[in-house]
């Protein structure tokens, strides 16, 4: 593929599904990268860079369709070393400004380790570890051996043991531990080392022999490419570009079948949106003097809230859960939905608002709901919603009845509220029996 490799990655929920996408690539085959790009549709592309044009190969499989592309730089570096790094680099600055300029335009696809990147900037969250070899990643081979990860694996020197006998080298894997921008030397020193992270292991061993150290010409350039991407970014925050919801929106998930994405359009009375900088008027309206559990059971509410809240609210969304305009067939906001994980693996907290109480009584809501939570749940890997209900609000108790919800007690004086205690009503979607 014009001098890079390429390597598709697909999902499917069902045999049928599993022939039907591997059709669809057949059928494109290997010679035409756009087509394939188009067959793949919300699968994931890794492309590993080459020697040919990398901006001119991103630039083809986003507009055959290709909606996530995942660049393996540790495979580029490794397998050429030293002689191409100036090549490498000189193009991923030069797909930097490609896809800058494709967000700029609303066309908006997901490249990364790029997107990644304009979010950290986006967010002020800096990554002082990139590599998570040995710790929180490790790699295994057809022949069961394990490697601290997928790109350290074949090499000898770094093997970890093997899944068959049980054993791993816990010394060598210790060894991996220190890896990062705060446990570096050479990082220590320098301005981008919250942004680069230390690089990776994998790199580091191609380029100098040593994982804990990095080859100064990698470095230099490293620190070239940041820069340019700081100054895209720049460019695109002055343009409005929401890096948050570019980055989620087009996260990698289970994503419905073309029927079900037909019918939900055709015949469902709900959809739903992320939050916007423009929706902080309506919210702060919804939200004052409102004594719904949505508002007064989540402690970022405030009972009288003010429009800088709410805008700050859409700019900056928190990174553990997720809030949504529910809106329904004409586009017009109708409601509210917020999800949060819990600590325990596949359960979350879900609160649920509709501004006119009519609409909980509603069939054609309570089968729309009912669809858009089914997808939310195969898409997080959620097993069990949990939702508070205010004192006041029975319609939504009897909606969450009629939705599948079953009430599993309460929280007894949990709100406080015009000078006095309230219990808080608990419904679950899948209570436990044991």
């Amino acid at each position: 593929f014009e001098g890079h490799t390429l390597t598709v990655f697909g999902e499917a929920s069902n045999e049928k599904e599993l022939d039907g996408t591997l059709d669809s690539l057949r059928k494109a085959g290997t010679e035409n990268a756009g087509r394939l790009g188009k067959a793949l549709g919300a699968g994931r592309v890794l492309l590993s860079p080459g020697r040919g044009n990398l901006k001119d190969a991103v630039a083809v499989l986003e507009k055959g369709g290709a909606r996530t592309i995942e660049l393996d730089l540790d495979a580029a570096f490794g397998a050429d070393g030293d002689a191409l790094l100036e090549e490498h680099f000189d193009g991923l600055r030069e797909t930097v400004r490609y896809y800058a300029e494709r967000l700029r335009s609303k066309h908006y696809f997901r490249l990364e380790p790029i997107a990644g990147l304009f979010k950290r900037i986006y967010e002020g969250a800096p990554i002082t570890r990139y590599d998570p070899a040995g710790v929180n990643a490790l790699a295994v081979d057809a022949d069961g051996s394990i490697y601290p990860s997928r790109a350290l694996s074949g090499m000898e020197v770094v093997r970890l043991g093997n899944v068959h006998d049980g054993g791993l080298d816990e010394v060598l894997m210790r060894s991996f531990e220190d890896l990062g921008a705060l446990t570096t030397p050479a990082c220590l020193r320098c301005w981008a080392r919250n942004l680069c992270g230390g690089g990776s292991a994998a790199t580091h061993r191609a380029l100098s022999g040593n994982v804990h150290a990095p080859f100064p010409a990698w470095c230099e350039r490293q620190r070239t490419w940041l820069e340019g991407c700081v100054a895209s970014f720049n460019l695109l925050s002055m343009a409005g570009v929401n890096f948050t919801r570019v980055h989620e929106n087009l996260a990698p998930s289970g994503r419905p079948s073309l029927f079900t994405m037909v019918k939900a359009a055709t015949s469902l009375r709900l959809s739903m949106r992320a939050i916007e900088e423009g929706d902080a008027e309506l919210l702060t309206k919804w939200e004052n003097w409102n004594e719904s559990a949505y508002f007064l059971t989540h402690e970022s509410s405030m009972f009288m809230a003010t429009r800088y809240d709410r805008e700050m609210d859409a700019l900056h969304p928190r990174t553990f859960e997720q809030e949504f305009i529910l809106t329904g067939r004409a586009g017009a906001p109708v409601g509210l939905l917020r999800i949060r994980p819990d600590r325990l693996p596949g359960c979350a907290t879900l609160w649920l608002y509709f501004h006119d109480p009519a609409l909980y009584a509603a069939e054609s809501v309570r089968r729309s709901f009912r669809f858009l939570l089914d997808q939310a749940k195969k898409q997080q890997a959620l097993r069990r919603l949990l939702v508070p209900v205010g004192p006041k609000e029975d319609a939504l108790a009897e909606f969450l009845s009629s939705t599948g919800f079953e009430y599993i007690g309460m929280q007894r004086e949990a709100l406080y509220l015009h000078g006095a205690y309230h219990n808080v009503r608990l419904y679950s979607s899948n209570p436990l029996r044991e």
